[in-house]
């Protein structure tokens, strides 16, 4: 059974790219998860705000509630002190228009003037403005008792409110110490509101963030559906054909060969005809089979297997030849040339038979029979004893299924012709490609994969050995860092070192070689605090790994008289700041975390002194005004 198979659509160049828009979207997907990660972690911290930022509006509302207590202790007591005041202010206003302050000096003025008037002698002028000043005196002493009276008054009230004005200054020391806690409790709800907007801002760029991200995935993922959509279109007609391949192998699995067979005679017609009347397509259609098309190869072990060892002491036997190697093409004509031999046999033997019972077949069969050839018997003596003796060969028999046999020839002769003639006007109609010679495939031997299956325990085994050798290589890792860092500050100490030598040489060998006096060496002082300054720059760095040993050069003796160069003198801290740098961390991080302590450890201990020890003061400052008010009244 044959059909007309239909080849791949051709390669979209566009379709090179489905890859990278896949790992594109995959990109995408890990940014979005890393996203969803952030945007959970900023959650929680913002929640971890808001919780923070209500409880300093709680503890802002308590501090405004005692505030309020505090007002309406001490609106009363602010009341009494401003009615005293006013009273003060009026008594006051009263001697403003007054000469005197009370009754008692109205009289001993109006006394002072009469006293004057009778015993001094004055000018008339003076007289008229002393009783002037007599008769306004006397027109004042109603007001002066009044306000004298008042005075007095205003005074026992004075000595009355000692009490309720020193518990108004403890109300008022009170009341400014709960005003600065309010002041610092808004200050930090201020701050723990502006850490929440600024966290929710935060979550909200993060929410746009990962909503753009999820556009370009989308428009990705529709790019990459889109040309899958494409792809599907261009090769309907190559699924299609394999589908039908697929239905006319379940009809001759299920015993329906001529119905296989018809389905593939009406397909082939078809397609035929299609490409027969549409040559754009069979030009295509050539074209694809021309690239598409594969051929399987039979790989033939062309080596000669080594023959098994002899004893030692035989020799081997000379080897058979070669079989000549046959194709399957050969195998293939040889089993159709048995076959149709098979057949022409069992057509003559039906031949003679049908020959020996028609009714001259016994006259013939009388006559005598020629001799048999080199003396033997005839081919009846010669045939085996047996139910199922072939036919004797007769002379008349011979000639007709020899007529027979001939006539068969002649018929499949002018078949083949005519199936030749017949195919050669279909390639003339459509020329079917070249496809060339089939040959037998092979397939490969399936590789059975042994799917391995480890339980829950066995895998955490596993993933802890592994995190533990990932932390082991990390600490190796950190370790080697270090170690480099410290043979990195070693080298640049020494480098340091070798280049002051190097600096403060040339002068000293100039002098030398010009027959100038030697340059002295420093006094031992100088020696030691040349050790300590190298001592200094080397206290930063850790002990670093042993270095090898440099090659000696001509000017290592140069290097030793280095020592003798006048090195500034180091200070006598030295030591001791080598002595307290010891307990000190070595890291930078850890450094950091330290000061980091020390410095929140500080902002406690100004907190505790601002909220107990400020409202003592304040409250010490408030009892010493009141005393001194109490004082002066």
């Amino acid at each position: 059974m044959y059909f007309v198979r239909h080849p791949r659509a051709p390669e979209d160049p566009g379709e090179l790219h489905t890859k990278g828009i896949e790992n594109e979207m995959e990109a995408y997907q890990v940014q979005m998860r890393v996203l969803n990660e952030s945007i959970n972690l900023k959650k929680m911290e913002r929640d971890s705000a808001k919780d923070a930022r209500n409880a300093a509006q709680e503890a802002l509302n308590a501090c405004r509630a005692a505030c309020n207590s505090k007002d309406a202790e001490i609106l009363p007591l602010r009341e009494l002190r401003k009615q005293q005041r006013e009273g003060r202010n009026a008594v006051r206003s009263l001697f403003d228009d007054l000469d005197v302050t009370s009754e008692a000096e109205l009289d001993a003025r109006l006394c002072e003037l009469n006293h004057r008037m009778a015993h001094e002698s004055n000018t008339v002028a003076e007289e008229k403005k002393m009783i002037a000043l007599m008769k306004k005196l006397e027109a004042q002493r109603e007001k002066v008792v009044a306000a004298d009276t008042k005075r007095q008054h205003l005074t026992v009230t004075a000595s009355d409110a000692a009490n309720w004005q020193a518990r108004l200054a403890e109300l008022e020391a009170e009341r400014t110490a709960l005003q600065a806690e309010l002041e610092t409790q808004l200050a930090i709800r201020n701050r723990c509101k502006d850490s929440e907007v600024a966290l929710n801002q935060g979550v909200e760029d993060a929410m746009a963030e990962r909503k753009r991200v999820k556009e370009l995935s989308d428009a990705a993922y529709g790019r990459l559906q889109a040309m899958r959509r494409d792809k599907r279109a261009r090769n309907g007609p190559f699924q299609d054909n394999r589908r039908f391949s697929a239905q006319v192998r379940d009809l001759v699995r299920d015993d329906h060969a001529e119905e296989a067979r018809a389905k593939c005679e009406k397909q082939v017609d078809a397609e035929l005809a299609r490409l027969a009347a549409e040559p754009e397509l069979r030009k295509e259609y050539y074209a694809l089979w021309d690239v598409q098309r594969k051929y399987a190869f039979w790989q033939a072990d062309d080596e000669p297997h080594a023959a098994p060892a002899l004893p030692k002491g035989r020799q081997a036997a000379a080897a058979p030849p070669a079989a000549a190697q046959r194709t399957p093409q050969d195998i293939i004509a040889e089993a159709l040339r048995e076959a149709q031999e098979e057949a022409s046999a069992k057509k003559r033997a039906t031949a003679a038979a049908t020959a020996s019972k028609a009714p001259g077949a016994a006259s013939t069969s009388s006559a005598a029979p020629p001799p048999a050839e080199n003396g033997g018997a005839p081919p009846q003596a010669a045939a085996p004893a047996g139910p199922r003796a072939p036919a004797v060969p007769v002379p008349g028999a011979t000639a007709v299924a020899a007529g027979d046999a001939a006539a068969d020839r002649a018929r499949a002769a002018r078949r083949r012709a005519k199936e030749a003639a017949e195919a050669a006007a279909a390639r003339a109609a459509v020329a079917l490609p070249d496809l060339g010679r089939d040959e037998p495939f092979v397939p490969p031997t399936a590789v059975l994969k042994t799917e391995v299956r480890v339980s829950e325990e066995e895998a955490k085994t596993r993933a802890r050995e592994h995190n533990a050798a990932a932390a082991r290589e990390a600490e190796a890792r950190r370790k080697r860092a270090v170690d480099k860092k410290a043979r990195l500050a070693d080298a640049k100490a020494r480098s340091a070192t070798e280049a002051r030598a190097q600096t403060a040489r040339p002068p000293r060998e100039a002098a030398q070689a010009n027959g100038g006096p030697a340059v002295p060496e420093a006094p031992e002082a100088d020696k030691l605090a040349a050790d300590e300054d190298m001592a200094l720059a080397s206290v930063s760095a850790p002990e670093p790994a042993p270095l090898p040993k440099a090659t000696p050069t001509p000017a290592a003796p140069l290097a030793k008289k280095a020592k003798s160069v006048a090195v500034p003198k180091a200070r006598n801290m030295g030591k001791a700041k080598k002595g307290w740098q010891r307990h000190l961390p070595r890291s930078r991080g850890d450094r950091i975390a330290l000061a980091g302590v020390l410095a929140v450890a500080l902002a406690v201990l100004l907190w505790l002194a601002y909220i107990y020890v400020l409202p003592l003061l304040t409250l010490s400052k408030a009892k010493g005004s009141a005393t001194r008010t109490v004082d002066e009244i």
